[in-house]
């Protein structure tokens, strides 16, 4: 945005200190959690997405980050890929377009599938659903954190 408006020097320190702060902010991970996103259309983010550096700074392993994605950053992941993929983590959305509860009835949905049993993230209870508002750019962590 700095090149944009020509404020170049402005905007390099506005990212320096998002990062100091939000390096300020980070509990240190000694585990190394393969971690996945999983929505309701069946899809999940790659490295190609924002999704791929809040997961970086946080120190999480995305079981997505290789694969192929489309212009969104996004991967078609079956239920079958799900399972081989076997995360320690799982994050659900919180949101779901639609019914006032369809996130609700999504997230038990996945967690009550029998396909799905054996997950590690199911069996450890580490399904978490994740507030749109925080799977934001980036540069919005920084205001995110702000408020803490």
């Amino acid at each position: 945005m700095g090149d944009i408006v020509g404020e170049e020097d402005k905007a390099e320190m506005v990212v320096m200190e998002m990062q100091r702060k939000l390096q300020q902010s980070l509990v240190p991970n000694s585990n190394e959690y393969t971690v996945i996103d999983y929505n309701s259309w069946g899809s999940s983010s790659t490295k190609h997405s924002t999704w791929q550096l809040i997961l970086d700074e946080a120190g999480f392993k995305n079981a997505t980050e290789s694969f192929q994605a489309d212009k969104y950053g996004q991967t078609p992941l079956s239920k079958e890929m799900l399972i081989a993929l076997d995360p320690d983590v799982m994050f659900l959305p919180s949101w779901v377009y639609g019914e006032v509860d369809a996130a609700e009835k999504f997230r038990d949905q996945v967690i009550d599938d029998p396909a799905l049993q054996n997950l590690k993230a199911i069996q450890q209870g580490n399904v978490f659903q994740m507030p749109e508002a925080l799977r934001v750019p980036i540069v919005n962590i920084s205001l995110i954190l702000s408020f803490t």
